[in-house]
């Protein structure tokens, strides 16, 4: 389970939304699901995540194509 707030500018909390949070919400709805993560990066423009089986997933700020995904399309959702 990933908890998070703050700014959330670039979607960097992984709730599906741009919204300020000043208060802890879920992150790690939808494809982590119950999923044991091993691995998180953070900074303040994008998150990733390794999980126990080997599935990265990753979100938010993505002007450089740092999520990985071959795109420069910001996610504000887990991209898997």
């Amino acid at each position: 389970m990933i908890l998070g707030w703050g700014n959330n500018a670039y979607g960097t909390i992984g709730d599906s939304s741009l919204v300020a949070r000043a208060t802890p919400v879920l992150a790690t709805k939808g494809a982590i699901g119950s999923r044991v993560i091993s691995r998180l990066l953070l900074s303040y423009y994008s998150v990733v995540v390794l999980t126990e089986d080997n599935r990265l997933f990753s979100w938010g700020l993505n002007s450089a194509g740092q999520l990985g995904d071959s795109t420069a399309i910001s996610k504000y959702t887990k991209n898997d």
